[in-house]
């Protein structure tokens, strides 16, 4: 396998799964620590909770219409938009934290 697939791979893999409690205890703790300082972190990880409630409103449903099941793969990609940005700001901390 190449390098590009093992990253995209384990960036899949940790966001692909539903809620917080499957994300990597080192990416909650680094949230956590930033969300204080990092308005857009916060932003992103405010609407992360919002998105999935929605979500989670939609599924626990026994059906959906059309309409329904279009707003909610539209609310699923806003937040896997959101965890993929949320992604990012902690590679750039992580980056930081390596220099010397």
């Amino acid at each position: 396998m190449s390098h590009y697939f093992n990253i995209h791979f384990e960036i899949f893999e940790k966001f692909t799964l539903r809620g917080e409690a499957n994300m990597e205890k080192a990416d909650l703790e680094l949230i956590e620590q930033l969300t204080d300082k990092d308005p857009e972190l916060k932003k992103f990880w405010d609407e992360h909770h919002e998105l999935e409630r929605l979500v989670d409103g939609f599924n626990r449903r026994p059906y959906l219409t059309a309409a329904e099941t279009i707003e909610r793969k539209r609310l699923q990609k806003l937040k896997l938009a959101g965890r993929d940005r949320m992604e990012q700001i902690l590679a750039k901390y992580r980056q930081k934290e390596k220099m010397p």
